[in-house]
């Protein structure tokens, strides 16, 4: 019986060792590097494949969520058709990882790091067919996945779009937030407190990021906004 057990577990494990599902699957996952930081090489990279299990050819996409990053990192994602800017969160629709029967992918995160910090970067990897079916793989640079990250910090903006400010409702562990232009230029920063307000009266119409930053200066979530001012 004892035997029997110890099979059992050690089957469990290895299951839960690389995300799967049974058409394709990932290694490894998570993807963990750790690293000395050194200003002469700043880009760090965590490497893994995604490997067809089928005997079709499947068309692979993905999202990127930068669940925690330092306010002064970047992270970026290269695949195997090319390596996107940092704003760019999932990959283009129209330009799949296309993986034939038995064949692999590479799906690497890299960070531009400037200090001895850690991150957390979650990709979500599912076929283009099928986007009710993703896999979650933790990307984890000088860091470890433990009770501490696993805390839920719910947040939602409102209203968006927005006329002259916007709101931002949340339950804890948010220290400021920042408004930035599609090109990267941050235009406005905001300590944040609850049941506030925050003028975006003074930007064009159009769409920009909110970097939302945790109480350790971490970027927790980056949304998206728009400025949209009533017309007659």
């Amino acid at each position: 019986m004892k035997k029997m057990y110890l099979f059992f577990i050690l089957l469990i494990v290895s299951a839960l060792s690389n995300a799967q599902t049974n058409r394709y699957s990932v290694t490894p996952s998570p993807c963990v590097h750790e690293f000395t930081f050194d200003p002469n090489e700043p880009d760090q990279a965590c490497h893994s494949k995604v490997k067809n299990n089928t005997n079709t050819t499947i068309n692979i996409l993905w999202a990127k969520e930068n669940l925690m990053l330092p306010e002064t990192w970047t992270a970026y994602v290269c695949d195997a058709n090319s390596c996107y800017s940092y704003l760019a969160n999932k990959s283009p629709e129209n330009n799949p990882n296309v993986i034939k029967p038995g064949d692999v992918a590479s799906i690497d995160v890299h960070v531009n790091a400037d200090s001895q910090d850690g991150a957390h970067i979650v990709m979500w990897i599912y076929e283009r067919e099928d986007t009710t079916k993703k896999l979650k793989v933790d990307y984890l640079f000088n860091k470890t996945v433990g009770v501490k990250d696993s805390r839920v910090i719910s947040m939602k903006v409102y209203p968006n779009p927005a006329q002259n400010s916007i709101s931002l409702e949340y339950n804890t562990g948010v220290k400021s937030i920042e408004i930035i232009s599609l090109l990267g230029k941050r235009l406005a920063s905001y300590q944040t407190s609850q049941n506030r307000s925050y003028d975006i009266s003074q930007l064009e119409d159009g769409l920009y990021l909110l970097k939302i930053i945790g109480e350790k200066n971490e970027l927790l979530k980056t949304l998206r906004i728009e400025k949209r001012a009533v017309r007659p």
